[in-house]
């Protein structure tokens, strides 16, 4: 069972980040192509600008889900480091859960909203606005799930006593030092927590 839901959260993730990639290169492209077709051949596509729009609001959605799978979000994390452990343990279980609540909301009133806004895009043979719209309850969704996995991850963690706050930074701090070609292995112990 552990195994699956490992799958399914490395596979979610890896999807949306192809998602959000894939609608970078496409906002480029039509960008790129909406500013050639204007200024070199003079006859833009009247549609390219809004479909741009599209996938840029969508992916910066997609992205968040991303980001508070992550712990990426925004957060008071200095706060957090310098409360004792359990307290800024707690603290940051308790801001992933009201992201996890507010991933709710946003689905349940995200839906009605995309539901019942009106008009068309006429660029796009008179489409429903509702159609772009259920980004707010697809977003909504993720952010239920992305946070609901780590409140999980949390609650096993302080099972087994591990109730550091960003545990995860020390690593990606090394990560980016074997990036930039700094060995981390020659850093003490108090270069190190000086780095985090």
């Amino acid at each position: 069972m552990v195994a699956l839901a490992q799958k399914f959260d490395t596979g979610l993730k890896g999807l949306l980040n192809t998602i959000c990639a894939v609608f970078i290169v496409l906002m480029v492209f039509f960008t790129v192509w909406t500013v050639v077709m204007r200024y070199v051949f003079l006859n833009a596509p009247f549609w390219s600008d809004t479909l741009t729009m599209f996938f840029n609001v969508w992916m910066v959605f997609l992205a968040l889900a991303i980001t508070v799978r992550d712990r990426n979000h925004i957060s008071m994390t200095m706060l957090y480091e310098i409360l004792p452990p359990i307290v800024g343990f707690s603290c940051e279980f308790l801001w992933t859960l009201l992201i996890c609540l507010f991933g709710v909301f946003i689905a349940i009133w995200g839906f009605d909203a995309s539901w019942n806004v009106p008009g068309k895009y006429w660029e796009f043979g008179y489409m429903s606005k509702k159609w772009p719209m259920m980004i707010m309850p697809t977003v909504g969704v993720l952010m239920f799930i992305m946070a609901f996995i780590v409140l999980i991850e949390d609650i096993i963690r302080f099972r087994k006593g591990e109730i550091e706050v960003h545990a995860h930074e020390l690593e990606d701090i090394e990560q980016y030092q074997r990036m930039a070609g700094v060995d981390a292995t020659d850093m003490d112990v108090e270069e190190r927590a000086d780095a985090h």
